[in-house]
């Protein structure tokens, strides 16, 4: 039984792409700045095997250690904004569609108190 979740191999092309886009442009910055894989290991605390595969793209590294690859090369800053509400044009849709056409006054309390 592998300990890798079976959800991996349900990946679409699409996102397969995206990471291993990624990844090259994650070993350009790197090298760019003449950072060395070992190195790198030892500034994220990751292993050099888990730097290659983040590197080819491999969909098995947690996000968290891309993020932390992303802010030793100070990369993390656009990883943020892509979640901001904002930018989430098909959430923005979704609500307006499920907004009401008009909004009524709320109806008055009785008091029933004497």
């Amino acid at each position: 039984m592998s300990k890798y979740s079976k959800g991996l191999n349900a990946l679409p092309n699409s996102i397969l792409s995206a990471l291993e886009r990624t990844g090259k442009n994650i070993q350009i910055a790197r090298k760019r700045r003449r950072i060395p894989l070992r190195e790198m290991s030892k500034r994220t605390m990751v292993s050099i095997p888990t730097l290659r595969k983040i590197e080819s793209g491999n969909p098995s590294v947690s996000l968290g250690i891309f993020l932390q690859v992303l802010w030793v090369l100070q990369l993390h800053f656009e990883f943020e904004s892509l979640t901001t509400p904002e930018k989430d044009t098909i959430g923005k849709q979704l609500e307006k569609q499920r907004l009401p056409e008009r909004v009524r006054p709320p109806k008055p309390e009785i008091n029933l108190d004497f």
